[in-house]
């Protein structure tokens, strides 16, 4: 979801890389994973990830 919201602000993926790896100490493999995807697929995966954590 963060990846997501912030491409719509504007943020650059070195950024975004950057502040979640350096600042959320965010695993670097799956921020490497996910950070070149585009919005739709990103968006399955969030849904993917809610049903998953809704569902326990």
């Amino acid at each position: 979801m963060t990846i997501l919201h912030l491409r719509h602000a504007g943020i650059s993926i070195t950024s975004i890389h950057d502040f979640l790896v350096s600042d959320l100490h965010a695993n670097e493999r799956f921020v490497n994973k996910y950070i070149n995807l585009n919005a739709d697929e990103l968006e399955t995966i969030q849904a993917q990830v809610m049903a998953i954590a809704f569902n326990q």
